[in-house]
C-alpha cells in the first residue's frame, strides 16, 4: 500500500510509518485531514494499492485514544453474530437442529398460553439466541497493551481492516509495548501510520518523517 498527502513530498510505503509533526499547527492540520478521510469527505490523504485508490473510511480505522477502546459497537456485534452463525451452521448442525426443535416446542407452549396469537420472523433462531444471551467480544484484559492488541485482532480478523492510524500512541505506551503491537501489525500485514506531535524513540524498522517547526521534512 501507499499513502500520500498533498502537502508532503514524502510517500509512505513501509509497513509501519510515522509522521512526527513538531509544528502544532501543521500537526493539527494533518490530524484534521486524516480524520476527514475517515469521515469519508477528505482528499488530502490518499491511500492506494497497486496504483488504485482505496477508500480510507471503508478499509481502515482511526485510533485517537488507545486506552478508551470500544469492542462492541453495532457493526462489530453484527459481524460477530453472522460469523458465529456461519460457524454453527457449518460445524454444529446437529446442535442447531436440537436447539431449534426445543425452541419450536417452547414457542408452541407460549403461543398456547399467550393472550394473543404470536409469531417470529427471525430467519436464524440461533442468531436470536446469541443476542438473547448477550454474546459479545471479550473486552476485559490484564493490561492496556493486551487490550489494544486484542482490539486490533478484532479489527483485522473480524472486520478485515487493512489500514490503521494511531494518533499520539507513543504518549500512552512504552517502546517495548509498542514493539509488541508492531509485531502484531507486521505479522498481519496491516499498513500503519503513527501520527505524532513530538519526536520520540523509533519503534523497530518504522519509516519516519519529522516535520520540524519550519515545516522542513526530515527522514530520520
Amino acid at each position: 500500500m501507499k499513502l500520500t498527502h498533498n502537502r508532503l513530498d514524502t510517500c509512505f510505503e513501509s509497513a509501519i510509518n510515522e509522521i512526527a509533526a513538531e509544528n502544532p499547527r501543521f500537526f493539527r492540520d494533518l490530524y484534521v485531514d486524516i480524520k476527514s478521510g475517515f469521515d469519508g469527505d477528505g482528499e488530502a490523504f490518499v491511500l492506494s494499492d497497486n496504483n488504485k485508490e482505496i477508500n480510507i473510511s471503508k478499509n481502515g480505522i482511526l485510533i485517537e485514544n488507545p486506552i478508551d477502546l470500544s469492542f462492541n459497537d453495532k457493526k462489530t456485534a453484527n459481524v460477530l453474530s453472522n460469523e458465529l452463525v456461519e460457524i454453527a451452521e457449518e460445524k454444529f448442525q446437529k446442535d442447531i437442529l436440537e436447539i431449534e426443535e426445543k425452541f419450536a416446542a417452547l414457542f408452541d407452549k407460549l403461543n398456547a398460553e399467550s393472550s394473543v396469537q404470536i409469531d417470529w420472523f427471525e430467519e436464524s433462531p440461533i442468531k436470536s439466541l446469541f443476542k438473547a444471551f448477550g454474546v459479545v467480544v471479550k473486552s476485559d484484559y490484564d493490561s492496556h497493551v493486551e487490550k489494544l492488541i486484542n482490539y486490533l485482532t478484532v479489527a483485522v480478523e473480524l472486520l478485515n481492516v487493512k489500514f490503521i492510524v494511531f494518533v499520539n500512541v507513543k504518549s500512552y505506551f512504552s517502546e517495548s509495548e509498542l514493539t509488541e503491537v508492531c509485531k502484531f501489525l507486521n505479522y498481519n500485514n496491516v499498513f500503519t501510520l503513527l501520527l505524532e506531535s513530538s519526536v520520540r524513540e523509533k519503534i523497530g524498522d518504522e519509516f519516519r518523517v519529522i516535520i520540524d517547526n519550519d515545516l522542513c521534512e526530515i527522514i530520520a
